[in-house]
Parts: C-alpha cells; sequence; structure tokens
C-alpha cells in the first residue's frame, strides 16, 4: 500500500449515529414528514430522515470502539428521574434511539446525503 493511501485510511473515523429527535415547537405534518412515526409526549423521532441530518454522538477510531461504545452504553443504568410519565416516557424515547443507532465512517457516502 503506498504512504499517501495508508495516511488516508488512517485519516477515517467512525460516528455513533441517532435519529433526531425534534420538540413540540417543531409542527409534525403526516404528510410533509411521513416518517415522524415515533411520537413521544412532546417529541418525535424521525428515523428515516438522511443519515447525514442524525446526529453523531460518539467519535470513534474504528468500527469495532464504535460498536464497542454502542454496547456499553446499552447496559448502562440511566438516572430515573423525574414522574413515572416522564421515566416511561424517556425509557420509550432512549429505546427507539438505542434500536436505531449505526456506526459510519466519518467519510462514508451517506453522510453526505440531503
Amino acid at each position: 500500500m503506498k504512504s499517501r493511501h495508508a495516511a488516508a485510511l488512517a485519516l477515517v473515523g467512525w460516528y455513533l449515529m441517532v435519529p433526531l429527535i425534534h420538540g413540540k415547537e417543531t409542527v409534525v405534518d403526516s404528510k410533509a414528514s411521513p416518517h415522524a412515526h415515533y411520537i413521544i409526549g412532546d417529541a418525535w423521532i424521525d428515523v428515516k430522515a438522511p443519515l447525514s441530518k442524525w446526529s453523531a454522538i460518539y467519535a470513534g477510531e474504528s468500527e469495532q470502539d464504535c460498536y464497542a461504545f454502542l454496547a456499553r452504553s446499552n447496559k448502562a443504568v440511566a438516572n430515573p428521574g423525574g414522574t413515572e410519565k416522564e421515566r416511561r416516557l424517556n425509557a420509550k424515547m432512549e429505546k427507539i434511539l438505542r434500536d436505531h443507532a449505526t456506526c459510519i465512517a466519518t467519510d462514508g457516502p451517506r453522510l453526505k446525503e440531503k
């Protein structure tokens, strides 16, 4: 492998991506936003939005690091503060985010989608 190719590969990292969470101030129009099928309390999660619109919550050096972080975060116990209703809604939102989280290379073409 040529040194410039090795250097380019070394610059590639990995992101743990999660879907966008929209607040209650965001208008949900089912015709304009058919992906807003997860509505939780005053928020909605757009799991079918292009990956370029998702949020990166972790950056690692390898795909293995990224998935290891996801596995550790799935085992973490969240602080169960708030009312019973708030705890239920938060648990539901966290599950949806974990279920749809994905690792992608920082130079992945899906990060450039519109």
